[in-house]
């Protein structure tokens, strides 16, 4: 762990300063990490307004159990030099996240093993078809694996996909190298769709 004080300031002037982390090691941070799958950490409710409040700094969580490290920094901060850090670390994957608010379903995808890169595919052929059924999504997110079956919520429902959908993208996707952090997200699925069809 990493500490710093962040500078926090609400629209109506109220100002503060917050302690937090820069470097989480997931094995000894569980209240840390309950924070961030509750979309807690990166927040604090102004006492003078009321209006939550999400702020933003360098952020990296390790996972050696389940080999990923999820970093978290403004999309206009990450630079070149980013992907030193852990270099040395071949066989954890590496993710570049620039919303906090991405990290409790990032952790919730890569906890589970599940290559992310596939489940953003899925989640956006599932959006596909389902804007072609004349439905407006606003979004898909993963929940889970039982049985046979991945779990999203789309608009905030249920809706299962069956693993052999998982497979067969899987099967089509180049083998990862972890030298790099990578932005996989909505945006990186599109553009992968557009390449493949």
């Amino acid at each position: 762990m990493k500490s710093i004080l962040v500078e926090i300031q609400c629209d109506c002037g109220f100002h503060t300063y917050r302690k937090s982390e820069t470097l989480v090691l997931s094995d000894f941070e569980v209240d840390i990490r309950k924070a961030l799958m509750e979309n807690t950490y990166f927040t604090i409710r102004c006492p003078r307004c009321g209006k939550e409040i999400i702020f933003l700094h360098p952020f990296a969580y390790v996972d050696k159990k389940h080999h990923f490290i999820i970093l978290l920094k403004p999309k206009q901060a990450f630079c070149e030099d980013d992907h030193h850090l852990y270099h040395e670390d071949t066989r954890s994957r590496k993710r570049i996240v620039f919303d906090p608010k991405a990290i409790k379903e990032k952790l919730c995808i890569l906890e589970d093993d599940f290559d992310d890169r596939v489940i953003e595919i899925m989640k956006e052929k599932l959006r596909l078809q389902l804007e072609r059924q004349g439905r407006e999504i606003v979004d898909i997110v993963y929940q889970d694996r039982h049985e046979d079956s991945l779990w999203f919520l789309v608009n905030q429902e249920p809706l299962a996909v069956l693993y052999e959908n998982y497979q067969s993208i899987e099967s089509s996707l180049e083998k990862e190298k972890y030298d790099r952090y990578l932005a996989i997200d909505g945006q990186w699925a599109k553009a992968w769709l557009a390449l493949h069809k």
